[in-house]
């Protein structure tokens, strides 16, 4: 009998003691934080995907040896993913202006 309330008095103890413990940095603009992570990650995915192509754009110019044909797509691959980044940017400004709106 004395082991079994020893083991009584033992778990009540580390019961007594236990906290419960919240996740750490929440915030209660959960769907807030998310976008913004989204958005990030597709600005980084975009920025990556557009120094990829101007790399091949600009081999394909390198190795194009005055092939007019090649030339001409070499340049509109450049003229194109130049494009894309200020398309990008540009998303990237409206979306940071919509959010510093939004959060006044």
């Amino acid at each position: 009998m004395y082991m079994v309330d020893s083991i009584k008095s033992i778990i009540s103890l580390m019961g007594a003691k236990m906290q419960v413990v919240g996740l750490p940095n929440t915030t209660q603009d959960g769907g807030a934080s998310i976008l913004d992570a989204v958005l990030n990650i597709a600005y980084f995915t975009a920025g990556i995907v557009a120094v990829i192509v101007l790399i091949i754009a600009g081999f394909l110019y390198v190795t194009s040896n005055g092939d007019p044909g090649k030339v001409k797509t070499a340049k509109n691959a450049i003229l194109y993913t130049v494009i894309g980044i200020v398309f990008v940017l540009f998303a990237a400004v409206i979306t940071a202006f919509v959010r510093s709106e939004v959060s006044k």
